[in-house]
């Protein structure tokens, strides 16, 4: 997908197949999981992604040695989750993904690798959520395991200008990090995670 406009996609669509329609029951569960204080704001781009990515940041904690909770959909990793399971940043990001599709968004699961990803030290690889943005006509990256998105002034980045931004120590870029109750700013150096 290089352009949308956020319209529901067919169903019968060659051309981004997604797992599930917004009217199907998962879509529908999915939905009603969310508090009416987030999805209030589902039509402004701007709150909502912002604030759905923090709401599944807080709906369990990461752990890295726990296994990809493969056969799980996202209702089910939800209701794990609210019994203390704990899971990876796969789930983060497929509960994210699915969460934004759920609503009609256009979203993908975006996989990240370092250079020495041979190195079987944590933190080799890492996954993340792309929304297209139609505010911004562009992808736009959210990670939900860190509670963050990216912007260099004031324009959400995807996960190649990022990368790009990382690479270049591009002083303009500022990492928006949740914490607690509202979103800070992090610079450069914080954002190591998503290096190349």
């Amino acid at each position: 997908v290089l352009n949308s406009h956020n319209e529901l996609l067919d169903p019968h669509s060659y051309f981004y197949p997604f797992a599930f329609r917004p009217s199907d029951s998962m879509a529908i569960q999915l939905r009603r999981t969310l508090p009416a204080s987030v999805s209030l704001n589902c039509n402004d781009e701007s709150v909502f992604f912002p604030a759905v990515t923090a709401w599944v940041h807080a709906q369990w904690q990461h752990d890295s040695y726990n296994s990809v909770a493969e056969h799980a959909n996202s209702v089910e990793i939800l209701q794990r989750a609210s019994r203390g399971e704990r899971f990876t940043c796969v789930e983060y990001a497929r509960v994210l993904t699915d969460m934004l599709i759920s609503h009609g968004y256009a979203a993908r699961m975006v996989g990240l690798s370092r250079r020495n990803i041979s190195n079987p030290k944590m933190g080799a690889r890492h996954v993340v959520t792309e929304v297209w943005s139609c505010q911004h006509q562009k992808w736009m990256m959210l990670d939900a395991q860190f509670g963050s998105y990216a912007e260099r002034n004031g324009i959400p980045l995807h996960v190649a200008e990022l990368q790009e931004a990382v690479r270049t120590n591009d002083s303009s870029l500022v990492l928006r990090v949740w914490s607690d109750k509202a979103y800070t700013d992090r610079r450069l150096d914080d954002s190591i995670v998503y290096s190349q």
